[in-house]
């Protein structure tokens, strides 16, 4: 048997030709030899340093062994379909096969798993060496067994899942063989061989084996397996690499090469902003871009660490308050960092898309400013929403031809091939919301891959202090994984409790829940920046110089009104009163139905106004059909932001929590239902946030928040529906901590009350707000640890295993990979009360019609469709709504074929109105633009 040509006839890729009957394939050959080269240009690219720095720690090499030995491995991902029983697939390519001597083997383990065949082959089963040892391209002195399977394993998994011992069982197909030269075992073992042979001399000849002492085997796997994937999914790329089986080997390898480093250019994967080498902050925001910037404390205090201070690595906890800078004190240091080439890229974590979306528009204003047009860098939108966003748009749009390059030009791009969420992470910069990031550490598909996408980059995380027990324990499990792939954290927060200031930092720091945190990590000023080098295990805490200090803070009154059902109205009409001469008010509500409610009665009153002193009234929150609330939240940015040529004489915002993170907004009033008092300080950062005229009322006093006081009801305080978003405990622990005072200073007063709301401890004062007495505080108390442990182990079920030096991160979870939207359990960033997703259309709507895209005969939808689609969905979460609709909602076909929409339902209203039964109840779901989704009971069926 001819090895070299059965090795030219083996497929690797095919593609459909012209005819139905014709068929081209891509040599196997030549498609490893496209995913090496893949790797090489990537790992040589003077840009892809930050993917060499990674992998050579995590390989315990130097870099040239990385870049020699690296690609090589990668080509090898795909070594499984060298067997019979994937051969097969195509009757029409085995036919040749035969000719040429390779026989059929028989195969009797189901659907053939060629990654579990390739792992197999590369580790070798029970006393047979695989192919990784015989190569001898790695020596470890004493990890070799542990190296070869590591690496073995993440090649084999190059489809998004990790294998396991199950996945295996029965591989290879074809074992070393020797038997004679009949032998089919040998023939297929020794065209393994051949093709092997040819990649090594191809992609590393001449090179002895690498020195290699991994320290983390997980880090190594992961770093590799998300390598692999990227390669792999490029060079599968039609468009890039289309068929070349009439090609010899000699003549393919500089067309390989060139379609290779044509295919990593085209994808933007390594643009990045040519930044100064430690800048300056007017370097980075000069007065020519950026005329009303001026240095704050916060931001000199990152301009004062002396350069040959900054580590390489490390975890940054920026506190301040709203307004001091945070953002472009976090872009300083990671510009720094950036600048000794310990990172490359960004990643900014929001806590929802519409701060992420604000975001965006600053950070791509940011690269603009430092972007070089021949190497315009890519930013990417990184939300489940991208796909709707104005950016997304415009690059479609340049994609098919829409606008001209000069139209398009604006020295930042967007490359729509990052667009599935799998691949988001990997653009070089990304703004978007936390729960992209989350995605990393739990359990999922290609979880590897998103991974990669983050390590080596600067992620930056605002309002840490936000996120729940359940978002905060993922969190954390996402720390110690970019720890040990070498990713410098830097985590923003308004108010941060000592306490969880402590859980950041062992997470990052791989220590145990009842670690101390090193001392100087663990100081109390505010403001403060924490910086944790992650090679040391130590750091500093410094605090800006705030100069006059009297300067720069400021003192806000605290009102207090009643709050609940009988009040409601009262409190629309304080506001209504507060603004009749001028002025911006916003009321804050803790749940979707109270803000509804709020708004209906401010509605109400507002007639019995003056005409002259009517204000605009607005409604604000997430439960709008998602085109009503882009069009909300437009508006409200646009009339309340740091501009004046929008602002109304007199205006009433009534909002959720929406406006509290994150959103440059200011009102020059406040009243607010009562929160923990964290993001109450939060809430109050939109009070007065910006220096300018303020209406005659409000021009000459402090700044006024108005917080609700819950009612109190048979001796007992009523925390009403607040119970249900917030803990009861810290709730009353913060009215404990705002009782009797009239004033806060911000910010002198911030730690205090932080730091007393959240020390976990049952407050010893016998001097208690009425209605909250020792009994209904340690009631609350036993359910809030009940709640923690809970929330805990539903984040712990969905994990991704910690990193292991020894690699097993996986284990145990072997059979349970989840799916982003379904699977064993749903992937979840965030609990809460079940929603689900719907579509709502009129009976009357086009699309409904026979020859409408949901009429007649399912069809692909458009990206056109799709877009107008999801603009008319939203997310309801009524308990019964979610029931009937589990139980017996709609999902046409042409949702089902497209991945953008497979998870909705399709609700048809008339009127505006839909209606069912369920529990012997009628119900009714009403679409509004102006209230946005109502859920009322109708009647008790009789």
């Amino acid at each position: 048997m001819d090895c070299a040509n059965c090795v030219s006839l083996l497929w690797g890729k095919t593609a459909g030709g012209e005819s139905p009957d014709e068929l081209h394939f891509h040599p196997l050959l030549f498609h490893m030899l496209d995913v090496g080269n893949v790797a090489r240009c990537i790992l040589e690219s003077p840009f892809g340093q930050h993917w060499r720095d990674r992998l050579s720690r995590a390989f315990g090499c130097s870099i040239a062994d990385i870049q020699g030995t690296v690609p090589f491995l990668v080509a090898l991902h795909d070594i499984g379909k060298a067997a019979a029983a994937f051969q097969g697939r195509k009757p029409e390519l085995w036919a040749e096969l035969q000719r040429h001597g390779l026989e059929a083997l028989p195969w009797s383990g189901g659907r053939f798993n060629h990654g579990a065949e390739g792992y197999a082959v590369l580790a070798g089963r029970g006393d047979a060496k695989g192919m990784l040892a015989d190569l001898g391209l790695l020596e470890s002195s004493d990890r070799q067994d542990s190296l070869l399977l590591t690496i073995a394993l993440a090649l084999g998994s190059h489809h998004g899942t990790f294998l396991t011992t199950h996945d295996y069982k029965g591989y290879p197909q074809v074992s070393a063989g020797g038997g004679g030269e009949a032998d089919p075992h040998r023939q297929w073992a020794e065209a393994r061989r051949a093709l092997v042979a040819i990649l090594q001399e191809v992609l590393v000849p001449d090179r002895g084996p690498a020195r290699c002492e991994p320290t983390n085997l997980s880090a190594l796997c992961v770093l590799l397996n998300g390598l692999t994937i990227l390669c792999d999914w490029l060079g599968s790329d039609d468009q890039c690499f289309p068929p070349e089986a009439g090609s010899s080997l000699r003549e393919y390898i500089p067309i390989s090469k060139e379609r290779a480093a044509k295919a990593v250019e085209n994808r933007g994967l390594l643009r990045f902003a040519h930044l100064p080498a430690d800048p300056s902050f007017s370097d980075l925001f000069p007065p020519s871009a950026y005329p009303d910037f001026t240095s704050r404390p916060l931001q000199g205090a990152i301009a004062s660490l002396d350069a040959e201070r900054l580590p390489r690595q490390a975890l940054v906890i920026m506190e301040a308050p709203t307004g001091e800078g945070k953002t472009e004190a976090a872009l300083h240091l990671a510009a720094r960092l950036s600048g000794h080439g310990a990172s490359q890229g960004l990643y900014f974590a929001l806590p929802t898309i519409a701060t992420s979306d604000q975001m965006y528009k600053r950070i791509r204003k940011f690269l603009q400013t430092h972007a070089e047009p021949a190497t315009a860098p890519c930013l990417l939108p990184v939300n489940g929403q991208a796909e709707l966003s104005e950016a997304v748009e415009e690059a479609l749009q340049r994609l098919e031809g829409a606008t001209t390059t000069e139209e398009a030009e604006v020295g930042v791009e967007l490359d729509t091939w990052f667009l599935p969420r799998k691949k988001s992470l990997l653009a070089p910069y990304g703004v978007g919301t936390v729960d992209q990031a989350m995605m990393a550490a739990l359990n999922l598909r290609h979880v590897s891959l998103r991974l990669l996408g983050l390590s080596g980059k600067i992620v930056i995380v605002d309002e840490i202090h936000a996120y729940d027990t359940y978002m905060s324990t993922i969190i954390e499990r996402l720390l110690e994984w970019l720890r040990a792939l070498g990713t410098t954290v830097i985590l923003l927060s308004a108010s941060l409790p000592p306490g969880r200031r402590a859980d950041l930092i062992r997470a990052y720091l791989g220590l145990k829940e009842d670690d101390a945190v090193p001392k100087p990590l663990a100081g109390a000023a505010y403001p403060s920046v924490t910086l944790v080098d992650a090679e040391s295990n130590t750091g500093e805490v410094v605090t800006p110089d705030r100069g006059d200090a009297a300067d720069r803070s400021r003192t806000v009154t605290l009102e207090r009104r009643p709050d609940g059902e009988g009040a409601r109205c009262e409190n629309a009409q304080f506001l209504l009163d507060e603004v009749a001469e001028g002025g911006c008010a916003c009321w804050v509500c803790n749940t979707v139905g109270e803000a509804q409610k709020a708004y209906q009665c401010v509605k109400e009153l507002a007639p019995n106004v003056p005409q002259q002193e009517q204000p605009k009234v607005i409604l604000f929150h997430a439960q709008f059909l998602l085109k009503h609330r882009q069009d909300t939240e437009g508006r409200v940015l646009h009339m309340f932001g740091p501009g004046e040529e929008a602002r109304p004489e007199r205006a009433i915002l009534i909002a959720t929590q929406v406006v509290e993170q994150s959103l440059d907004l200011d009102f020059d009033l406040m009243m607010t239902q009562l929160a923990p008092a964290d993001l109450i300080i939060q809430r109050m950062g939109r009070l007065q946030r910006h220096d300018r005229k303020r209406p005659a009322r409000f021009e000459n006093q402090e700044p006024r928040l108005v917080l609700l006081m819950p009612p109190v009801t048979e001796g007992t305080v009523d925390l009403g529906t607040s119970r249900y978003v917030y803990e009861p405990f810290v709730l009353l622990k913060t009215l404990i901590a705002f009782d009797g005072r009239g004033r806060i200073g911000v910010p002198s007063d911030v730690p205090e009350i932080v730091e007393g709301v959240y020390d976990d401890q049952l407050p010893e004062n016998p001097d208690l707000p009425e209605g909250v007495d020792g009994q209904v505080l340690r009631e609350a108390w036993a359910k809030l640890n009940r709640t923690r442990d809970i929330n805990q182990q539903q984040a712990r079920i969905r994990l991704l295993g910690a990193p292991d030096d020894k690699g097993r991160f996986s284990h145990g979870q072997d059979l349970r990979t989840m799916d982003e939207n379904r699977g064993w359990v749903a992937a979840q960033t965030r609990l809460g009360r079940p929603s689900v997703p719907v579509v709502v259309l009129d009976a009357d709507d086009p699309r409904l019609r026979d020859d409408g895209c949901l009429g007649g005969q399912a069809r692909k939808l458009d990206r056109h469709e799709i877009k107008d689609l999801l603009l008319h969905s939203a997310s309801v979460s009524k308990r019964e709504f979610v029931q009937h609709i589990w139980a017996e909602g709609i999902r046409p076909d042409a949702f089902r074929k497209c991945p953008a929409v497979r998870e909705y339902y399709l609700i048809i209203t008339e009127g505006g109105s839909y209606r069912w039964h369920w529990d012997d109840r009628a119900y009714r779901l009403t679409v509004s633009e102006e209230f946005g989704v109502l859920v009322n009971d109708e009647e008790v069926m009789q």
